[in-house]
Parts: C-alpha cells; sequence; structure tokens
C-alpha cells in the first residue's frame, strides 16, 4: 500500500475509508501501524480523517432531511461505499469545504469544554476521537500514546484517544481491558472513561477492566494513585497501591451487553490484589501472556477463554458452568487448555472450527 499520500490522496482511499469507520479489521490495524511508525504524519492524517467523517454528517444530515422531497431521478448515495468516490472528486471537494466549517465549528464548541468536568466531556457523543486502537480476539497489543504513556490493550479491547489529546487533555475511553503506565503531566491529568465511570491519574501504573456485558468492572492500582468517580452517584474512591476497586452492576445477572450498556454500578468495595504463588499480580498477568484461573467456575471464564483463543463456547449441560478451576497457561493453545483442565473436573467436548460444544 502506498506511503506518504496527500489528504486528497487519502480520502479517496477505500482502505483508509474502511479505517475511518472501523469497517474492515486489516485496513484499521495497518493504519494504526502507519500512523505509529509515522508519527510526523498524523496532523495531515487526522485532517484527512476529519474530512472523512464530517463530509459523512452532511451527507447524511442532506438526506435525511430531503428523502420526501427528492425526485424520482436522482440516485442515493450506497451506504458503506466511500462518499468521495461516488460523489466525485471535485463535488466531493465542494462537500469537504462544508465539513471543513462543520469542523471548525466544533473545534470552538471543544475549546470551550477544555475546562469542565471529565464526565461532561465523556457525554459529548459529537466528538470524534484523534486515534482508534483495537485488539482483536485472541490478540494483545502494546500501544504509545502521543504523550508517552505506555499501555498494553487486552483480547477484544478498543481504546479512543479525545482530538486534543497531550494539547488541553488527555483523555482516553476504553471498552475491555488495558495496563496504563502513564506519563507524569501535573497540568494534563489522564483520564480513563468507560461506561459509568471515569479514573483519574497524575502519573501511575493500573489496570482497568470494563468489557461490555461483563457483570463486574475492576481498576486495580500498582503504583501512585488514582481517583475513580462513579458518574451514577458522584461517589469519588481514591485508590492506594496494591489495592482495587470491585464495581457491581445492579440486575445484570443475564450478562447481556445491550442490558449492560447503561447499567447502574450499585455495589462497590476496595480490596487487596490478588498474588500467585510466584508473587505475579494476578489481576495484570495477562500483559505477560499469562492466563490466571484462581477458582473460579467453567462459566465464568468462558468469557475469557472466549477473547483470549478467539473462539465461541457453548455449554450443553448448565452443571458443568459450574465446575471451578485453578491453573495458569502462557504458550497453551485452547485444546491443550482444555485438556489439562479435564483433569480436575470429567467433561467432553467438540470443537467445530471456532466454535466448542461442552457437555458432561
Amino acid at each position: 500500500m502506498p506511503v506518504n499520500l496527500s489528504v486528497e490522496a487519502l480520502v479517496i482511499n477505500d482502505s483508509f475509508y474502511n479505517y475511518c469507520f472501523h469497517k474492515n479489521e486489516a485496513d484499521t490495524r495497518y493504519w494504526e501501524e502507519y500512523i505509529f511508525n509515522h508519527p510526523h504524519e498524523i496532523e495531515k492524517i487526522m485532517e484527512a480523517r476529519r474530512l472523512v467523517l464530517g463530509l459523512s454528517v452532511v451527507v447524511n444530515e442532506e438526506q435525511d432531511g430531503n428523502n420526501e422531497t427528492a425526485p424520482a431521478t436522482v440516485k442515493p448515495l450506497l451506504p458503506g461505499k466511500n462518499i468521495f468516490k461516488q460523489l466525485g472528486y471535485f463535488a466531493a471537494a465542494a462537500a469537504a469545504i462544508t465539513a471543513i466549517v462543520w469542523g471548525i465549528a466544533f473545534w470552538k464548541k471543544q475549546d470551550t469544554l477544555k475546562n469542565t468536568m471529565a464526565s461532561e466531556v465523556y457525554n459529548n457523543k459529537k466528538s470524534a476521537p484523534a486515534l482508534v486502537f483495537t485488539s482483536a480476539k485472541g490478540e494483545r497489543k502494546l500501544v504509545t500514546l502521543p504523550d508517552g504513556t505506555l499501555l498494553h490493550l487486552n483480547s477484544g479491547s478498543t481504546l479512543q484517544i479525545d482530538g486534543q489529546f497531550a494539547k488541553t487533555n488527555r483523555y482516553v475511553f476504553l471498552s475491555g481491558e488495558a495496563l496504563f503506565d502513564v506519563r507524569h503531566n501535573e497540568s494534563l491529568p489522564f483520564i480513563v472513561h468507560v461506561d459509568s465511570y471515569d479514573v483519574k491519574v497524575l502519573g501511575t501504573l493500573f489496570n482497568v477492566k470494563a468489557y461490555a456485558g461483563d457483570i463486574t468492572n475492576e481498576v486495580s492500582l500498582l503504583r501512585g494513585k488514582v481517583e475513580v468517580l462513579n458518574r451514577n452517584n458522584s461517589k469519588t474512591t481514591v485508590l492506594s497501591p496494591n489495592h482495587k476497586l470491585l464495581i457491581r452492576y445492579a440486575g445484570a445477572a443475564a450478562k447481556e451487553p445491550a442490558q449492560m450498556l447503561h447499567a447502574v454500578a450499585n455495589e462497590t468495595k476496595v480490596l487487596p490484589l490478588s498474588y500467585n504463588k510466584d508473587s505475579l499480580v494476578i489481576e495484570t498477568a495477562w500483559s505477560q501472556n499469562r492466563l490466571e484461573i484462581v477458582n473460579e467456575k467453567f462459566g465464568e471464564i468462558k468469557e475469557r477463554l472466549e477473547r483470549w483463543y478467539n473462539v465461541e463456547i457453548d455449554f450443553e449441560d448448565a452443571e458443568v458452568g459450574g465446575y471451578s478451576f485453578t491453573a495458569t497457561f502462557e504458550d497453551e493453545n485452547i485444546d491443550q487448555v482444555l485438556k489439562a483442565l479435564q483433569y480436575t473436573y470429567h467433561f467432553t467436548y467438540k470443537t467445530n472450527g471456532e466454535q466448542i460444544t461442552i457437555s458432561k
């Protein structure tokens, strides 16, 4: 794929378009790696991305407003296709001017928000993130943010950073799990936003586990100090090193992501971190490619195994989901893991591609 593209060439590049709208995992990975390896091109890439996203908003709004009155001879834009290519380059350039005007108005509005509460910024849904990092099921990723912060992104996770990151703020938006080693900057606190709470730090090492659909979330602190703000009740919890905040959601027994999206965190508890026999912190063992299972039921570790190995697991017998295991895995594949677990409890399993069915 060509490099050093101009803004004009980027906006009509199908791969770049797919990256902007996360339509293709391979394209998303390519452009994330390209940005990481070519930091001097970030400004140009962000300009092209704002044009693509801005034009999409303008075109969609125009279509929504004219659907009832549009003449029958008008050819509609095809959903999911590169809008710039469909409009034609010169028509796209004219539309881009509208998008730029829209973008300028938006960024001016962003400037007025920089001193507001973190929760207010989180709820500003008009903002487009400057960068999006994703880690697919079955992979873990090491990321360096523009401010020098290092983070490990666990399987099945997404991290977005605010458009003014490292300039007027250090806001990140997490779905999934990440271990953060934050670069100290007292004038710009580092704030992690998840669905119902914010984690605020100055410079520290901590882990946030916040997968959509999970009954519990966790914030684990290894070094420094963090403040966790529950946006549902404005309660703030300050963590000291070697402790974690366990957050349990109300009415989440079904563990359905759609039900969990705006679930209320109604129970919180501060607990010490856990260690295995090798003095390894269990809560962050995943960042060292170690899958730690400590007296956990099969049904509880099911989703972790699915994310770790990119598989789908079904229990034919509910009783199997209640089997408890303690184990450590590093380089084993899913077949080796299941065979090892069979030494503790007898069960059988069938594999069909990425689908695994487990029974007694």
